[in-house]
């Protein structure tokens, strides 16, 4: 082995050097056969389970990077060819990168052939360096790039070191986000995407984060290269070097227009459903509150309609008899009950006549400017012998100028009923008044009487059909328990309120709102002047 290595003997430096190099090499002769070796390739023989220290010296190089190659790679005949133009002179070097995995794991070699001569013959070098890190690393970059270029969702690159933050990198997925070219984009900041309906507060939460060196996720209104607007789910996260500082950010885009639509169609369905179902709920209470009225109705009908029929009746059948057994006080007295019974008839016709006409809506609705104290004196005229026969005392301080807006049939029955009710529950000699006030253009008119009044707890109940109740007068006059129902539905519908107070023993106070007819003109004037304008 000496004879085949003539440097050998002239220096042990030679060795020495080559056995201080990191990485593994042999000496190749002329007819590429190995005659020497350093520790590196030694070491390396060793790992890979060759026993022999001198792993490799005598062989044939080829036949080694065939076993680490592959005999029918391409890359061991470029090794072949190599070799032989390196030691005819034909090229001074060569280098290539090759695969060499073992079971258990992968790994990449660099291959470098250098020549020189000496002693009138060439020499070639064979330096092998483990890449494998290097190459699994750039495999790694290699795939995330791909990736990145691959993604649909945008993804940008922007440099935090550089004044403005300016965009370094954009894949394909944002290009066709955005619409814009690569040129138009790198060496911009992202802010070309904002645009009038960009919401500011929005951005405020971006710019926070960008201060504070944070992450953040926002959804904000962009715009792209078309002026085209789309929704943007916007992520930020900071790139960090080895000292913790920022240099970079990397933002993921996604466009989240079609969510946004599906979320607003959504919401906008969920709101038609919310409002039906609330006129569903309406429409079931209508419809209990009419079963009830209805039940009410009956009611009233089969008692209330009954009993004067049965006092007519009772009273008549007696004085259809043999009239020379009675006093004629007496059949006076049975033909005053008939008579009152029959009025008592009437007035609950008429009362049921009206309630069922505004129930259905053919009670008409004309509203009009009235003078409140000549409907006052109108129905006066109607109940004077009530007041007389009750000797009551009527006291009307309406002012004749003052002016309501009212339908005028309304108005009647409203006035007509609670001052009916104040004479009926008002003793002998009473006192029954009607005023007024006017307070932010309404008109307050109040019918009180000094009766035996209502208690407290059956005040809620005055007004309502469901709850109503009839109370004989003072004079046993029969109601209906319709009238103060009938005055609630006639108020309201003319815009007004309804309400009473009353104490036991002293007597009720009802009042009722009604607009003054000065701001129902101003409104129709506005509405006039709306319409032609």
């Amino acid at each position: 082995m000496e004879k085949a290595l003539p440097f050998r003997s002239s220096t042990k430096f030679f060795q020495e050097t080559l056995d201080s190099l990191p990485i593994h090499l042999a000496i190749l002769n002329q007819q590429g056969v190995i005659v020497a070796v350093n520790d590196a390739w030694r070491c390396f023989g060793v790992a890979n389970q060759y026993k022999d220290p001198n792993w490799g010296i005598g062989r044939n190089y080829l036949g080694i990077c065939q076993e680490a190659i592959g005999p029918q790679t391409e890359d061991a005949r470029n090794v072949a060819e190599a070799i032989q133009q390196l030691l005819s002179g034909e090229r001074s070097s060569f280098q290539i990168e090759y695969p060499c995995h073992s079971d258990t794991e992968q790994r990449w070699f660099s291959l470098s052939l250098t020549h020189f001569s000496f002693d009138e013959r060439t020499w070639v070098v064979a330096a092998h360096e483990d890449i494998s890190q290097s190459a699994l690393t750039e495999q790694g970059l290699q795939l995330r790039n791909r990736a990145m270029a691959a993604a649909d969702e945008g993804i940008t690159i922007t440099d935090a070191t550089q004044n403005g933050n300016p965009i370094i990198y954009a894949n394909s997925g944002f290009l066709k986000i955005t619409g814009y070219e690569l040129d138009q984009v790198l060496g911009r900041n992202c802010r070309f995407l904002q645009g009038p309906e960009t919401n500011q507060n929005t951005i405020e939460t971006i710019r926070q984060a960008l201060r504070t060196k944070t992450s953040c996720t926002v959804e904000l209104l962009n715009y792209a290269v078309d002026r085209r607007p789309f929704w943007n789910k916007l992520s930020i996260t900071p790139i960090k070097d080895e000292g913790g500082q920022t240099t970079h950010y990397v933002g993921i885009q996604s466009d989240i227009t079609e969510k946004k639509q599906m979320e607003a169609t959504l919401r906008q369905r969920t709101e038609e459903l919310e409002e039906l179902n609330a006129r569903l709920v309406d429409s079931e209470q209508a419809l209990l509150r009419q079963n009830a009225n209805k039940d009410k109705f009956f009611s009233i009908i089969s008692h209330d309609l009954k009993s004067p029929f049965h006092s007519i009746l009772g009273f008549a059948e007696i004085l259809s008899g043999d009239l020379s057994d009675f006093t004629l006080e007496e059949i006076r007295s049975y033909g005053n009950h008939i008579h009152v019974g029959a009025q008592n008839l009437l007035n609950l016709l008429e009362n049921l006549m009206q309630w069922t006409r505004l129930q259905s809506g053919r009670m008409g609705y004309q509203p009009e400017p009235l003078l409140l104290r000549e409907r006052v004196e109108m129905v006066l005229s109607l109940l004077q012998g009530n007041l007389l026969a009750k000797k009551i005392h009527f006291d009307c301080s309406l002012d004749p100028e003052m002016l309501v807006y009212a339908d005028r049939t309304h108005l009647s029955l409203v006035m007509q009923n609670l001052i009916s009710n104040a004479i009926k529950f008002t003793p002998a000699q009473g006192k029954i008044q009607v005023y007024a006030s006017q307070q932010d253009g309404m008109i307050i008119t109040c019918v009180a009487d000094s009766g035996v009044g209502i208690a407290s707890q059956r005040l809620s109940d005055l007004f309502q059909i469901e709850t109503s109740f009839s109370t004989v007068g003072t004079a046993n006059e029969k109601g209906t328990g319709l009238g103060l129902i009938l005055c609630n539905e006639l108020v309201r519908e003319n815009g007004g309120q309804i309400s009473a107070e009353s104490t036991l023993g002293e007597g009720s106070r009802f009042y009722f709102t009604l607009p003054s007819s000065i701001r129902a003109l101003a409104v129709l004037d506005e509405d006039s002047h709306t319409k032609q304008n």
